[in-house]
This record gives C-alpha cells, sequence and structure tokens, in this order.
C-alpha cells in the first residue's frame, strides 16, 4: 500500500516513527525491542534514514526489509548527493523486492570536503531524485520534505514553498516536514501550498 493511501483512509489521530540504523550491528536486537515496544502505539507507518551520502544504505535495506516482515507499512529515505542512476535504480529495484514501495526522496546533505557540486552532477536536487522514481518505479509513493521555515540554502520563504510546489508536482503524494519551534510557521506552510494548489497531504515533523 502507498502511505498517501493509507493517509486517505485514515479518519482519526495517527502517529508515524522514523528510525535511524545503528551503527554497531549489536545492538540491532535492542534496536528491534524499541521497534516492537513502539509497535504497541500502532504507527500509521514508519521510515527508515538513509544517511549522508548513502553511507547506511545496505543498513536501511535490511531494516526496512525486516520492518515489512514485523508487519510495518515501511518507507525508505532514499537521497541523491553523490548518487549515479544506476546505484538509485538498483536500490529501488531491491526495495521492491523486498515488499517496499514507498520512499522519502531528498537531495541528502553535501559532503563538508567540498567533493560534490550541484552543477556537476545529474541530480541536483530532490526534484531530480523524484522525477527519477516516478520514471523508475511509477506505482511507488513518494514523499519529500517541506520547511516551515525555509532550508537553510533558501533565499525567501516564497521560494523554499515554491520549491515544495515543484516537488508535488513532479510526482510527490505525501510531504513530511522539518522540525519546527513554532506551530504557526507549520499552519502557515500548509495555507501557502494550499493555496498554490498542493492538496497532499503535509504531516508535521516532530523530534
Amino acid at each position: 500500500m502507498q502511505i498517501g493511501e493509507a493517509l486517505a483512509n485514515c479518519k482519526q489521530p495517527f502517529v508515524s516513527f522514523e528510525f535511524f540504523p545503528p551503527q554497531d550491528s549489536a545492538t540491532l536486537p535492542e534496536f528491534y525491542q524499541v521497534v516492537r515496544k513502539l509497535g504497541t502505539r500502532n504507527p500509521l507507518f514508519v521510515s527508515v534514514t538513509y544517511g549522508a551520502g548513502g553511507g547506511k544504505q545496505q543498513n536501511t535495506l535490511a531494516i526496512t526489509a525486516k520492518l515489512v516482515e514485523m508487519g510495518f507499512l515501511t518507507m525508505a529515505h532514499l537521497t541523491c548527493v553523490g548518487a549515479e542512476r544506476t546505484s538509485i535504480g538498483n536500490f529501488l529495484e531491491s526495495l521492491r523486492f523486498h515488499g517496499v514501495t514507498n520512499v522519502l526522496a531528498l537531495r541528502g546533505d553535501a559532503p563538508q570536503d567540498g567533493s560534490w557540486q550541484p552543477g556537476m552532477a545529474e541530480f541536483k536536487h530532490a526534484i531530480d531524485l523524484v522525477r527519477f522514481i516516478k520514471q523508475e518505479q511509477p506505482d511507488f509513493g513518494i514523499g519529500v520534505a517541506a520547511y516551515p521555515t525555509p532550508h537553510p540554502e533558501a533565499n525567501t520563504y516564497e521560494e523554499d514553498r515554491s520549491y515544495t510546489a515543484q516537488k508535488i508536482a513532479a510526482g510527490a503524494d505525501v510531504v513530511i516536514t522539518q522540525l519546527f519551534f513554532d506551530v504557526r510557521d507549520y499552519f502557515a506552510l500548509v495555507a501557502e501550498l494550499r493555496a498554490k494548489g498542493c492538496s497532499a497531504p503535509i504531516i508535521p515533523g516532530i523530534l
């Protein structure tokens, strides 16, 4: 099931959980104990982070597959900084093999050593990844990030909102926000995206 479908059919308040793959595989039993405990809250869906530059890709894949086995509707994070079409395509195929058809499409953080420059990359922004997923796996559910207060690289609120609207228009069907400290920023984001004609669900991100 796509998460967008689950949201459309959900008629009551819900929670979802985002899991960070542990660095040390020896802690996996403890990790899954926590997952089972949180599972008693009946989350609508769960997601698994990818790591900067895809550094935790195999951890993400293994844990995502396990969460599906445990009965969770699962979304895998996917970043495209420094990635090539072949590697992203292979990762999407691996997700499908394990029964995962929901992806959170993110640009990801640029390496601090300056080794990645957007002008030289095929995937410059998250919208490029959204378009690629729609091309390669058209039935996948696609989530994207939004920022109640603008992304640090955006010049204005309006510019940032426009980028989010473009990602939705490119094929994203779910929006999850970055953390925020003032709920008015979240409501303003929702109102401005609705004014731009965006009807996708906009889920507040909470730490």
